[in-house]
């Protein structure tokens, strides 16, 4: 029920909370209705063998049902790459679950294929996408492989962090707008206030995608005169810092079975200094630095964290759809033949009337 509900909020209820800014914005002349719905008359709708989804939009029309993991020719190039990606990532699936990370040659694959840059600003001459089609093009390689769709779910992160810094700064530490971006937010490390910055030092667990990341983002607690500094309200204050990758040791952490592909493995920063400008912190007021409806809700990043699961939960049915004509265990038993299985997927595998299965 909670994947149900994340699917209709992520794929219906386009974006609502960023408002009427966000149709000027990313549906310029009102082309919502080109774009995303189709006319239903009413007398030819029939209720019975509607999905869950589609009953939704009843009156007038319904609304456009995106297939996971397909693009149209309407879509964003990223996407049709995302997609196209997925012989490649078969293909490497045995090396990523033995390697514990996404290989090399992968990784570059899917910054070419501007996964890594899909959120950076259309100013800098970045794609900027909605967050309906990173959703999609995250869902889509998460459906070949889920830790691939964490790795891009993750990765992408550079555009939505470098709305927090100056402008100027942040465009001259990312002149590469494909490249990857890795985090642990968790204030785990130090950050010892000096002239001009920080000097930073920690460990810092779970950072997916390290090995492929230029730039890494790291929590950190901030310390003055040997103590913890506390803002204007009496809390200990925290600072998000960045460093090039190259300043951090990875520590080879991560054996798992889940995501087992991430490279989540903790890292290592022994006293680096951080100027202050690559910085920010999640308590600043003023922390948004960039204008535009993508980057006006600071925890924007996070919102595309359920089209991994999405993924994941759409090739875990796509596997039993395809078990379900399979033999059954009494066949092989010799107690007789038994059908074929069948997947009653209640709603979302029902035929139309006339129709394709909705699986």
């Amino acid at each position: 029920m909670e994947l149900f509900s994340a699917y209709v909020v992520a794929r219906i209820v386009r974006v609502q909370v960023l408002g009427q800014a966000w149709e000027s914005q990313f549906n310029p002349g009102g082309r919502r209705a080109a774009l995303f719905q189709f006319p239903v008359k009413r007398d030819t709708v029939d209720p019975i063998n509607l999905d869950p989804l589609e009953r939704i939009g009843t009156e007038g029309s319904l609304p456009m049902i995106h297939i996971a993991g397909k693009a149209s020719k309407e879509d964003s190039r990223i996407l049709h790459a995302a997609v196209g990606l997925g012989s490649q990532i078969r293909a490497a699936s045995e090396e990523i679950e033995q390697g514990c990370r996404i290989p090399p040659t992968l990784a570059a694959a899917m910054k070419g294929a501007g996964v890594f840059g899909m959120v950076m600003p259309r100013a800098w001459g970045g794609p900027e996408l909605d967050p309906m089609t990173q959703f999609r093009v995250i869902e889509a390689l998460a459906m070949v492989d889920g830790s691939v769709g964490w790795c891009a779910m993750i990765g992408c992160d550079a555009g939505y962090i470098s709305a927090f810094l100056d402008q100027d700064v942040a465009r001259a530490m990312f002149p590469d707008l494909l490249s990857a971006m890795g985090a642990a937010a968790t204030p785990t490390g130090t950050a010892t206030v000096v002239p001009g910055g920080y000097r930073v030092s920690g460990r810092f667990p779970f950072v997916s995608g390290c090995h492929h990341c230029e730039w890494l983002w790291l929590g950190c607690h901030v310390v003055e005169d040997g103590a913890s500094r506390m803002n204007s309200t009496g809390v200990p204050e925290t600072r998000q810092c960045l460093l090039r990758l190259e300043k951090c040791e990875i520590l080879d952490t991560w054996y798992t079975t889940g995501l087992r592909g991430t490279g989540s493995n903790d890292v290592a920063v022994h006293d680096q200094f951080v100027p202050d400008e690559q910085s920010f912190s999640f308590q600043d007021p003023e922390l948004v630095k960039r204008s535009g409806p993508l980057y006006a809700f600071p925890f924007m990043f996070a919102a595309k964290g359920p089209a991994v699961a999405l993924g994941i939960a759409r090739h875990a049915l796509d596997e039993l759809i395809e078990a379900s004509g399979k033999p059954a265990r009494r066949y092989t038993l010799g107690e007789g033949v038994e059908p074929p299985k069948l997947c009653a997927m209640m709603y979302s595998c029902r035929r139309p009337s006339g129709g394709p299965t909705r699986c």
